[in-house]
């Protein structure tokens, strides 16, 4: 017997299309400042000073070093990514035990859920 509410209503696409629409138009703007800083380096004004951010000056190399800072870490970020992948991959192949994703959800003991963790406060074990 099936109820007449038991279908799970659509979800609304209008404010993942907003999202996506910011997102695009941020990414072009920095897209438009990053090309500005990298022009200005190479073109050998790295002296000049730029983004004044709280009454530091900044200047151009330091706008570049920090931009290649972060590229870097998200080089990095992608590696182990990889990585953790291929070694999920290659553990899957050789026991034939599909493990679940990564998530940040703590692990429970037979299906039980008891919440962060309290030494002391609800167990009584003495920490």
């Amino acid at each position: 017997m099936s109820h007449p509410h038991s279908t799970a209503p659509k979800p609304k696409c209008a404010p993942y299309l907003a999202t996506l629409a910011v997102g695009l138009v941020l990414l072009v703007v920095l897209f438009g400042h990053v090309a500005t800083v990298v022009e200005k380096v190479f073109s050998g004004a790295t002296k000049e000073h730029c983004c004044t951010i709280e009454g530091v000056p900044f200047n151009y190399l330091g706008i570049f070093i920090l931009l290649c800072g972060v590229a870097a870490a998200l080089v990095f970020a992608v590696v182990l990514y990889v990585r953790d992948w291929l070694l999920r991959r290659d553990f899957e192949r050789k026991y034939g035990v599909k493990l679940p994703a990564s998530t940040n959800e703590p692990v429970r003991s037979g299906g039980s859920d008891f919440g962060p963790l309290m030494h002391g406060y609800q167990h009584h074990d003495d920490d």
